[in-house]
């Protein structure tokens, strides 16, 4: 399908915008727009919040129209979606985690459990930022806590107000940033509780609840894209000028909020399809590749350079590959692809196919009553 096949590229630009940032950034100045640093890895993530919440959001209205078609009940719907999130994200975390913890990579034996149980955001928040190989799983406890809540959100909210309860979900993240910044914690937990990041989870969600139940008008949704675009760049531009004269005060809880609007806009128009020169360019076979592997990528990326040196450069004597920062990117980068290449095709291949294969409750009945002869719907 054309629309995941421009999102896969756009997931590969995120992930390789993340590889610079752990792999060589903090050696060099950060980026500025008037004056303000950009911090390239957390515009990323704020990316790949808004599409995941776009995507998951996706998969569980499908599971509510089969559920109110009376396909499946709530219930299978509920573990249909559980089991097959489960199947594809906790293999090759907890095989990390375990190698890591193995070969005595910090500090993974001083903070497995927060790590096993997904709580990492909250580790970090009370640790920094300096967390090493693990840095990035923040991201991912707040990915999953996504996941564990918000079926409950999207399969049990009537379905008359399923809308002003995903606009309402924007407006928390907000205000937790507010209650931070009035309570004084430290900076790093508004950005990285999951009550602080619900406002681009949410945001994914409005967009596919807009392409579900609204595919039928497309100028409807062009207006509500338009104005994500227009109104929330050019508030986000208006923050960016008044915290670079440190005058942006509470409006500055809106920062994100307000660059998660512009993703909303960019992830619309690739589902949609980006034409000509672009189109291309977004539809190129690396990137298309690369995209689908990027929870691996993203997954092993920052234990590299802990395993690549001792294992395997210092071995060969190939230290030298890694003794400047193109040498350290493309280097890093480079095992990094090669290890989630392995990982995919042998081990989340076969699991993939297994997940596949399974069924669940009512469909499982379903398929067994279909008469014989009968050409089973396409899926």
């Amino acid at each position: 399908m054309r629309y995941m096949k421009q999102l896969d590229a756009i997931r590969t630009f995120g992930v390789f915008s993340v590889f610079y940032v752990h792999f060589v950034s903090t050696h060099l100045p950060k980026p500025t727009i008037f004056g303000h640093d950009i911090y390239l890895g957390s515009t990323a993530l704020d990316a790949f919040f808004v599409m995941s919440g776009y995507l998951i959001t996706g998969l569980l209205l499908k599971g509510r129209k089969d559920y109110e078609a009376g396909i499946v009940s709530r219930g299978t719907a509920f573990k249909e979606f559980y089991v097959r999130r489960s199947l594809r994200i906790f293999p090759i975390f907890y095989l990390t985690l375990a190698i890591g913890y193995l070969l005595d990579i910090p500090p993974v034996r001083d903070s497995i459990g927060w790590h096993a149980s997904y709580l990492s955001n909250l580790y970090l928040s009370d640790h920094g930022w300096e967390l090493g190989s693990v840095t990035h799983f923040w991201s991912l406890a707040v990915e999953e806590q996504f996941y564990l809540l918000w079926p409950l959100v999207i399969l049990l909210t009537p379905k008359r107000w399923l809308p002003a309860v995903l606009v309402a979900a924007m407006g928390v993240a907000p205000l937790y940033r507010l209650y931070c910044m009035e309570s004084g914690t430290n900076e790093i937990l508004p950005f990285v509780h999951a009550l602080g990041n619900i406002d681009l989870l949410a945001m994914g969600g409005v967009l596919a609840y807009l392409k579900m139940y609204r595919k039928s008008r497309p100028e409807a949704i062009a207006k509500v894209m338009s104005f994500c675009l227009w109104v929330g760049g050019s508030l986000f531009l208006l923050d960016a000028v008044l915290m670079t004269f440190e005058m942006a005060g509470r409006f500055a809880i809106f920062s994100r909020t307000l660059e998660g609007m512009c993703f909303c806009w960019a992830f619309n128009k690739a589902t949609d399809g980006f034409t000509g020169r672009l189109g291309a360019f977004l539809e190129w076979k690396p990137f298309l590749f690369l995209g689908k592997i990027s929870y691996g990528l993203y997954l092993y990326h920052n234990f590299v350079p802990y395993v690549a040196k001792p294992y395997l450069l210092e071995p060969l004597h190939l230290e030298f590959l890694v003794s400047n920062l193109i040498g350290k990117f493309v280097t890093y980068s480079t095992i990094t692809v090669a290890v989630a290449v392995a990982s995919w095709y042998l081990v989340e291949i076969p699991i993939g196919r297994f997940r596949d294969s399974l069924r669940f409750g009512e469909r499982r009945e379903r398929r067994e009553r279909v008469p014989a002869g009968a050409v089973p719907e396409a899926k």
